[in-house]
């Protein structure tokens, strides 16, 4: 899949936005008869099987993804975007905006695919998407992503710093010398991986 964080790219500049959320967008992809087998359970009720791709299979995020990019992929990074099941209608005009969001709804109709009205918004001068505040100015980071990077507890073990790091390397475009700020706790790790320092980040 398209890393998220290069995808806002596409906003930057844009003036009208729409956004649309799917309801419970993978139990509306319908499981191949010789799949279903592979998702039975057994309860105390008896063996059931999904008849429609279920959250929590490795391979769900990817082949939902496969689906909406073969529906729109022909407009990804022209008028929409797509991860999973948000899709974001972009435009710099009302009526070329109205064009778009007539042909999304259309395909999604086609395909008998359906939106969460109470999660979708349209005609906005601003929007939220994957961790980042798109508007006519630019892109922005989100200020509730930042506050809990400046929140985080202190991480005591190597798999609680890699997770910071991580999600702080998600925003690293915003901030000038990441690599240089961030070598001190890559080495750190480095270290502690090699079991040549005690698991103690207070120093850092």
């Amino acid at each position: 899949m398209q890393r998220p964080e290069k995808s806002v790219v596409a906003l930057a500049g844009v003036t009208l936005f729409s956004t649309l959320d799917l309801t419970a967008g993978y139990n509306q992809i319908p499981m191949a008869e010789k799949d279903k087998q592979k998702t039975a359970f057994c309860t105390p009720f008896g063996l059931f099987e999904f008849n429609r791709m279920p959250f929590g299979l490795c391979n769900s995020p990817s082949m939902f993804q496969r689906l909406m990019e073969r529906i729109f992929g022909d407009e990804r990074f022209n008028s929409l975007l797509l991860y999973l099941d948000d899709i974001v209608i972009f435009s710099s005009s009302f009526d070329t905006h109205l064009q778009r969001l007539r042909m999304v709804l259309g395909r999604l109709e086609k395909y008998n695919l359906k939106l969460k009205l109470d999660k979708c918004h349209f005609f906005q001068t601003e929007v939220r998407y994957l961790g980042h505040v798109i508007s006519p100015l630019g892109v922005a980071t989100d200020p509730e992503k930042i506050r809990a990077v400046a929140e985080w507890k202190r991480p005591r073990t190597v798999r609680e710093l890699w997770s910071f790091l991580g999600f702080a390397s998600y925003y690293r475009r915003f901030v000038a010398e990441f690599a240089k700020h961030a070598a001190p706790l890559h080495q750190l790790v480095a270290m502690l991986q090699d079991g040549k320092k005690k698991p103690s980040t207070s120093q850092y």
